[in-house]
């Protein structure tokens, strides 16, 4: 099968791009000049765009995907008005030219990447952040590339990941980091629920999407572990799993103002996929 990946320069690209490679598909990365292309596998192939909308045709036609596998993003927990141009860049105009690019050029495979983070409220269906909010616009512009010009689409739905070779300094990293170093932390309350996959499972999730899509089969699908925990319990994990005690001052800092306590457990489970990696052996496997 022949992908093209946007975000394959990402936490969650650099280790699905590689276990494409691995299944024997051929995959090409959409880059930007300034993308730092050695995160990408020896074998993926880089397809720089300057960012001028003409040439993203010329440049699907030239990849000619089976699939277009949308990773990128621009996440911000929060954000103020000088913000606001990037979000909206990355998150709702790069993927729509994407979208018409892959119209022009006779492509109309697409697996989409959203968050969580848009299901909160009464009826979980609104957005946390702006952030959020331009993801679920982003999916409205491309239900109507699905009504308008017959795309078959996939999107997953993804909560908080972790692996290994992750630069995000996500809260399971720095937990880690400061039960190694001794550093004493100040944390929230620390009450607020994860749901937590390792990377490995959810690469293995965008690969049985695209899968599903070669059958006919599309939808929107969760990615979730199925189990939520606590950042204390996790705080006791990770000492557990270092053999070191943890200096956290719990309460010393306020939650964070749209802090989401328990995390939405919704949605339809992705056909034929269930994670397979639990909390413990992976950050076992952080350590090793």
């Amino acid at each position: 099968m022949k992908i093209l990946l946007t975000g394959g320069t990402g936490f969650i690209g650099y280790h699905l791009q590689r276990k494409l490679v691995a299944l024997g598909w051929e995959v090409d990365a959409l880059v930007r000049p300034t993308s730092d292309c050695n995160r990408l596998d020896p074998v993926v192939t880089p397809i720089v765009w300057n960012g001028h909308s003409g040439s993203l045709c010329d440049l699907l036609k030239q990849s000619n995907p089976d699939i277009v596998f949308h990773l990128a993003t621009h996440f911000l927990a929060r954000h103020d008005m000088d913000d606001i141009p990037a979000l909206v860049r990355s998150n709702i105009e790069f993927p729509s030219l994407v979208l018409e690019a892959m119209r022009v050029a006779g492509c109309s495979r697409f697996i989409n990447t959203s968050t969580a983070w848009v299901h909160v409220g009464p009826l979980a269906n609104e957005a946390t952040s702006f952030y959020a909010a331009t993801k679920q616009a982003f999916d409205q512009i491309l239900r109507f590339y699905q009504t308008a010009y017959q795309f078959q689409a996939t999107t997953l739905t993804l909560c908080d990941t972790y692996g290994k070779a992750d630069w995000r300094g996500k809260v399971l990293s720095l937990l880690i980091s400061a039960a190694l170093s001794g550093q004493k932390l100040e944390m929230s309350p620390g009450e607020q629920c994860l749901d937590l996959v390792h990377v490995d499972d959810v690469s293995e999730g965008f690969i049985q999407a695209a899968r599903l899509l070669q059958n006919g089969v599309t939808g929107t699908f969760s990615i979730t572990s199925g189990r939520l925990i606590s950042l204390k319990n996790l705080a006791q994990k990770v000492a557990q799993a270092t053999r070191c005690k943890l200096m956290i001052e719990w309460g010393g800092r306020p939650y964070r103002a749209g802090e989401i306590m328990l995390p939405w457990q919704g949605g339809v489970p992705l056909p034929g996929w269930t994670p397979m990696i639990d909390l413990d052996h992976g950050i076992k496997g952080l350590l090793s």
